[in-house]
C-alpha cells in the first residue's frame, strides 16, 4: 500500500509549558498512545510507557533535579492538556508556530533550534495497491475523496494549504482500516507508524 514519500522532513522537539520548574519538582509529559517505534510505545503495546525518548528524558533527571512523569493519551489531547496547563510538556512535536501559543520550543539566536531535536522522521503517503492516486513532490494526482491524518498531526494544515479534504483519524489503524474499504483515497502519516501497521 505504500508509495512515493512526501517531502515534508521533520525534526522532532520537546514542547514545554512556559511555568517556572524548579527542582526536585515532578514533570509530567505527555506522549501520544499510539506505538511510534522505538521511541515511544502506546497503551496497547507490551512495551507501554517505554522507548528510547522516555530513556532520554529520564537520563537528564539527576542533572537537572527533577522527575519525570509520562501519560499516554491521543495526541490531540496531549496538545489540550498543555494549553489547559495540566502538564509540563508533550513529546514527539514538530515545529509549527501556531503551537507557541501553548508552549515553548527551543530556539537559538531567534530561531528554532533544531540541533535540540530529538529525531527526524518522513511524512507518507499510503493507498490503495491498485488505486491511481500519486504524489509528485508539489500535489496529488487523481485524488477523488478525502486523505486521512491522525487527529491533531501537524501535517493537517500543511495539506489543507494544497486545498487537500481532510478526514482525520484516530490512529494509522483506522485510517488504514477505512482505505481497504475504500471510504478514502489514502493516508498521510509518519513513516515509522504506517509501516508497523502494515506488518
Amino acid at each position: 500500500m505504500k508509495i512515493k514519500k512526501l517531502s515534508i522532513i521533520l525534526i522532532f522537539l520537546g514542547l514545554f509549558g512556559t511555568g517556572l520548574i524548579h527542582a526536585n519538582d515532578e514533570i509530567t509529559v505527555a506522549i501520544e498512545n499510539n506505538d511510534f517505534p522505538p521511541y515511544t510505545f502506546g497503551n496497547k503495546s507490551k512495551y507501554k510507557g517505554k522507548g528510547v525518548l522516555i530513556d532520554l528524558l529520564k537520563s537528564f533527571e539527576n542533572d537537572i533535579q527533577v522527575k519525570f512523569k509520562f501519560i499516554n493519551v491521543p495526541w490531540k489531547r496531549a496538545l489540550n492538556l498543555l494549553k489547559r496547563n495540566k502538564i509540563e510538556g508533550v513529546f514527539n512535536a514538530s515545529f509549527k508556530s501556531k503551537r507557541m501559543k501553548i508552549g515553548a520550543y527551543p530556539f537559538k539566536n531567534g530561531k528554532i533550534d533544531n540541533s535540540s531535536g530529538t529525531h527526524s522522521s518522513n511524512y507518507v503517503l499510503y493507498k490503495n495497491k491498485n488505486s491511481h492516486l500519486s504524489w509528485n513532490g508539489t500535489k496529488f494526482k487523481n485524488l477523488k475523496k478525502k486523505i486521512a491524518v491522525e487527529r491533531g498531526f501537524s501535517i493537517k494544515t500543511d495539506l489543507e494549504k494544497l486545498g487537500i479534504k481532510i478526514r482525520e483519524v484516530k490512529s494509522s489503524k483506522h485510517g488504514f482500516i477505512m482505505i481497504k474499504k475504500r471510504r478514502l483515497n489514502g493516508m498521510v502519516t509518519l513513516e515509522d507508524m504506517g509501516d508497523l501497521i502494515l506488518e
